[in-house]
């Protein structure tokens, strides 16, 4: 049986590869030698009042040494989000084809990529043709076409053939209301492949005049600006080009599975804010110019008592993705606008990303260009799902810059500017109160359920103290940079639904390394006289300086100028003279202590012994009589050795 069975499986596998070969498909192996590619296609076209128009392609065989024919095809509007993506899925529609170009050789290559222009309707001299080809569709309804229609690009060479899928929207230009893009860019870059991505990105969208927002966490932009590697240099470097211009902004991002709930029931609701102001505090180092938004980006789940808390420190503006709610807007016709949420006060409102459609840009499968344009077109239909609308919509989409290709923004935001049906909004523009309910949308959504992060008393009462020596610390430090090691660490133990333990251990070690660069010398000191003075040397291995108070306390010996004393440390040494009076004895044990100028931090301790090795009157005596001892036996001796005068 098992014989018969291999047989079996063995002549179905021939009969299906015959089939396969004549139906025209590829084994794996010949698909690997056709990879047509659109490296450029308009994703819109506004046509005149006699319906026509061209758009402009710029195509790739890819791959074969054989002559490539190519055929691009046309398909009837689409009516729905879900049509649109299964274009996008590559299954293309289900209805027959308005028109074809029909096939024609690709001989205006130049390079790899063949560009030319396709005519809507009819050619004009004014077109680039391909070579003596001059590609044309024709759509069969004049200026009465509006939408997003399919384009099925089919390219043959050495008897293979590949078709991809693409959306081209067509347009007659009349437009009520366009739909309005609140567009963020994401940036989580640590690595030197995604700061070089996020920095080719950035460089593409400096000169663009577009309002753009730039979504930065704190985590990732302390690791950027604290590396040594010359890739993250060159991001800060792209980042402050791109803050130039005042249409671009930055939104603070939050850190993911944050429970700002906790935070605020456990008495650290003062922390809350400061996860979104060091952001904040770090952009300074970048730009001096203020280019904060008002709203905050609480990526994952975010429950009702951590947007409270949020809201109840000042920021009200709060922009989530889908998965924070309990439905998602996208998957529904009545979105667009900002809204409330239940259980949280009305002071604070909220944008939901366009989730599905955000990813898009991150599919490995699709090139660039043509993401760009399937984005445009998810987008244009977006806007035909409610042309007329009385109000003005807002799609809220995000784009992880270092994770997608930098040509996938540049076409992205040239589109934007071409289409008129869409125009960019910055985010607080779009998060309008006087926009809620509008268009029949919900005026108030549900935020999922979120489980509490665990708290233990002895994790937050460190918390608790690790925030009042970061205060102290502030007007210590010369530079903000060990502050803002110190805050990092902190902040970053209160991040997760899990045990905190690993974070709280972690910020304590921060604190403690930071303290360790500073000591006081411990050497004894011998004073001459019971007044004197007592020379106090503090080290520090810290690359900045330090200002604070030196106090200083010992047993019978007193300090005429006072025990506390102002002190800078500004070079690795620092020497501080203490006048000092021996009150009794001759040596006492002097304790001494470097603390922040408020006196709540100690940066370092010492003790030293002090000596008093006081020169008598009985010792000058002792001297004195020694001297003269020495001089009378050699008074003597040499007498003795002196010859008589009566001597021959």
């Amino acid at each position: 049986m098992q014989l018969r069975f291999s047989r079996v499986w063995r002549a179905s596998s021939a009969v299906l590869l015959g089939v396969a070969s004549w139906g025209g498909l590829t084994s794996p192996a010949q698909a690997e030698t056709l990879l047509p590619r659109l490296t450029h296609q308009d994703a819109t076209v506004t046509v005149g009042t006699n319906g026509h128009g061209h758009m402009r392609v710029a195509l790739q065989a890819g791959g074969s040494n054989a002559t490539a024919s190519a055929r691009i095809t046309l398909y009837p509007a689409l009516r729905t989000r879900s049509a649109v993506e299964s274009v996008i899925s590559g299954q293309g529609p289900d209805t027959a084809p308005l028109d074809s170009t029909g096939a024609f050789v690709l001989n205006c290559l130049r390079g790899e990529t063949a560009t030319f222009d396709v005519a809507l309707g009819a050619w004009r001299d004014n077109y680039t043709p391909c070579g003596s080809v001059r590609p044309t569709l024709h759509t069969n309804c004049g200026s009465r076409c509006n939408g997003v229609f399919p384009l099925q690009y089919s390219v043959t060479a050495g008897g293979n053939q590949v078709s991809i899928w693409s959306l081209i929207t067509i347009t007659s230009g009349t437009i009520t209301q366009p739909l309005r893009i609140a567009w963020a860019l994401k940036s989580q870059a640590t690595t030197q492949s995604e700061w070089r991505a996020a920095r080719e990105t950035l460089g593409a969208l400096a000169s663009s005049s577009q309002p753009i927002t730039l979504a930065l966490s704190a985590d990732e932009l302390h690791h950027a600006l604290t590396s040594t590697n010359p890739e993250a240099r060159r991001y800060v470097t792209a980042l402050q080009s791109f803050l130039e211009s005042p249409q671009h902004r930055v939104m603070a991002t939050g850190p993911r599975a944050m429970d700002y709930g906790s935070l605020r029931s456990q008495g650290l609701g003062v922390d809350v804010p400061q996860h979104f102001n060091i952001i904040e505090q770090l952009l300074a180092e970048v730009t001096p110019e203020s280019r904060m938004t008002n709203a905050v980006f609480l990526p994952g789940v975010v429950g009702t008592a951590s947007a409270t808390a949020v809201d109840h420190q000042g920021r009200h503006v709060l922009v989530v993705s889908e998965e924070a709610l309990r439905a998602a807007p996208s998957r529904t016709l009545s979105w667009g606008t900002p809204f409330h949420l239940v259980g949280v006060p009305a002071s604070a409102r909220a944008l939901a990303v366009d989730s599905p459609l955000s990813a898009l840009a991150t599919r490995r499968d699709i090139e660039p260009s043509r993401l760009a344009a399937l984005t445009m077109g998810t987008l244009s239909m977006l806007y035909y799902q409610a042309p007329n609308a009385r109000s003005p919509r807002t799609e809220v989409l995000t784009t992880s810059i270092d994770q997608v290709s930098p040509t996938f923004t540049k076409q992205l935001v040239a589109a934007l500017g071409a289409s008129p049906l869409l125009t960019l909004r910055s985010i607080d523009a779009s998060a309008d109160v006087t926009q809620i309910g509008k268009n029949h949308s919900p005026s108030l959504r549900s935020l999922t359920s979120a489980a509490a992060a665990p708290w233990r008393s002895a994790e937050i009462t460190t918390l608790a103290k690790l925030h009042r020596d970061a205060v102290s610390l502030v007007s210590t430090f010369s530079s903000p940079a060990p502050f803002l090691r110190i805050q990092m660490a902190r902040l970053q133990a209160e991040v997760g639904r899990s045990s905190h333990a690993a974070g709280v251990a972690n910020a304590q070690r921060v604190l403690h390394d930071e303290l360790a660069n500073f000591r006081i010398d411990q050497s004894t000191v011998i004073l001459a006289s019971a007044s004197g003075t007592i020379p106090v040397t503090l080290y520090s291995s810290a690359p900045y300086g330090i200002t604070g108070l030196l106090g200083v306390k010992a047993d019978r010996i007193e300090f005429p100028q006072g025990q506390t004393f102002a002190v800078g440390i500004l070079t690795q040494t620092a020497s501080i003279p203490i006048s000092a009076t021996m009150t009794s004895g001759t040596s006492s044990l002097m304790t001494i202590r470097l603390t922040t100028t408020d006196g709540r931090v100690v940066l370092a301790t010492g003790t030293i012994q002090v000596r008093y090795t006081a020169a008598s009157v009985v010792g000058y005596a002792l001297s004195a009589g020694s001297l003269l001892i020495i001089a009378w036996w050699w008074w003597r001796t040499s007498r003795r050795k002196r010859p008589g005068r009566g001597t021959p």
